[in-house]
C-alpha cells in the first residue's frame, strides 16, 4: 500500500500570497491548481487547443495518459482564458520563449520558502514568535480544491470524476480530511 504523508491543507490566503510572489505564469499555475484540482503535471502539459471556450471545459491528460474533461468554475475559466499565447507555442502555461515548465516543483518550493522567510522576518519585526504563513507543496492545492468542493455540498461521485480517480475509495479520503479540517457540509 502506498504510504502517504499526512495532508495539511494550505490556507487560501497563503496560496494567494505565493501566487502574488510567483514570477510569470507560475502565478496563474498556482491559481489554476487551486481552482481546478488538477495535478501539477496535468496543468504543465495542458495544451491551448484543449481549452473549450464555449463549454468552459478543459481536456487534460491525467495519470496513465488517460484523457478527461473537466468543467471549469467561472473563476478557473477566467484564469485560464486570460493566459497569453506565445507564437508557435501549444502550451497553456509556458515560460521564456514558449517553453513548457520542466522543473516546476523545485521552483514552486523556492517561492513558498521565500514567502516563509518574508513572513518570519515580518513576525520578528513585530515581536511575534511564529510567522503567519505555513509552507505547502504544490500537490496540496489539489487537496484544498477537493475539500472545498465537498464543503460546498457537491457530490463526491462528481469529485471522483473531476479528479480522475479510478476508485471512489481514493476520493473518500477527502471526507475524512474535510472533517479533520473543520469543514462541515451535508452531502
Amino acid at each position: 500500500k502506498e504510504r502517504r504523508d499526512p495532508i495539511v491543507l494550505p490556507v487560501p490566503e497563503h496560496v494567494e500570497r505565493v501566487a502574488v510572489r510567483a514570477p510569470g505564469m507560475m502565478a496563474a499555475l498556482t491559481r489554476a491548481a487551486r481552482l481546478t484540482g488538477c495535478r501539477q503535471n496535468e496543468l504543465v502539459k495542458a495544451e491551448r487547443v484543449n481549452l473549450d471556450r464555449v463549454r468552459r471545459q478543459l481536456r487534460i491528460r491525467g495519470k496513465g495518459n488517460k484523457s478527461r474533461t473537466i468543467d471549469l468554475s467561472p473563476e478557473a475559466y477566467a484564469v485560464l482564458s486570460a493566459l497569453p499565447a506565445a507564437l508557435g507555442c501549444k502550451w497553456l502555461f509556458w515560460h521564456s520563449a514558449g517553453e513548457p515548465y520542466r522543473s516546476l516543483s523545485s521552483g514552486f518550493r523556492v517561492i513558498v520558502h521565500a514567502e516563509l522567510k518574508a513572513a518570519q522576518k515580518s513576525a520578528q519585526q513585530k515581536g511575534h514568535n511564529e510567522p503567519d504563513f505555513k509552507t505547502f507543496p504544490f500537490h496540496n492545492l489539489r487537496h484544498l480544491f477537493a475539500v472545498e468542493w465537498l464543503k460546498s455540498g457537491k457530490s463526491i461521485y462528481d469529485l471522483q470524476q473531476h479528479l480522475g480517480h479510478t476508485s471512489i475509495t481514493t476520493t473518500e479520503m477527502y471526507l475524512q480530511l474535510r472533517r479533520e479540517s473543520g469543514y462541515a457540509a451535508s452531502m
